[in-house]
């Protein structure tokens, strides 16, 4: 009799999808029966956790993109300050800087003005007004620049590139 109604217990629990005492339990088997029998809940539990994992990686994309822009801003000032110095050397009555060495500063801020850098952080910059003061200082140091290259048409030539690419990306 003790038999049967185990038998039974056992038939009815394997009808409702709980786990049965004859088989070996497992947190597999245990968690497969849950599910089996709360498809809706655990439907809404999976859904629920890839919401909640999609927006743990969007938020740790924007933080690895913001970061990732404000280092082009800061690489974008450090060469705006460096440039200012090659600049400021060209007026130093006791130091010739070479026409050779002026034409390869100002293609350098060419080739910055160009690259993907400013063209990047004209789109997305965090710091939109920090962008646009430090592509108005590069205008600044070119136009002294401008300034001091009198008589250098190959270098006038430079600088005039490099305002038109200032001038793409301000408009």
């Amino acid at each position: 009799a003790f038999a049967a109604v185990a038998a039974g217990r056992g038939l009815r629990r394997c009808l409702d999808g709980r786990p049965i005492v004859a088989r070996p339990s497992s947190w597999t088997y245990t968690v497969r029966k849950l599910v089996g029998r709360n498809r809706v809940a655990a439907a809404l539990a999976v859904v629920a956790l890839i919401a909640v994992g999609t927006g743990v990686w969007s938020t740790f994309n924007a933080q690895i993109e913001r970061a990732q822009l404000q280092a082009k801003e800061e690489e974008l000032e450090r060469f705006v300050a460096l440039l200012n110095v090659k600049v400021n050397r060209w007026q130093e009555p006791e130091e010739v800087v070479p026409a050779a060495e002026k034409v390869a500063d100002v293609q350098a801020a060419n080739r910055v003005m160009s690259s993907d850098t400013v063209r990047t952080l004209s789109e997305r910059a965090p710091d939109p007004p920090r962008v646009k003061r430090l592509v108005a200082s590069l205008r600044n140091v070119l136009e002294r620049a401008d300034d001091l290259s009198r008589g250098q048409p190959p270098l006038r030539k430079e600088i005039a590139l490099v305002f038109r690419q200032i001038g793409d990306f301000e408009s």
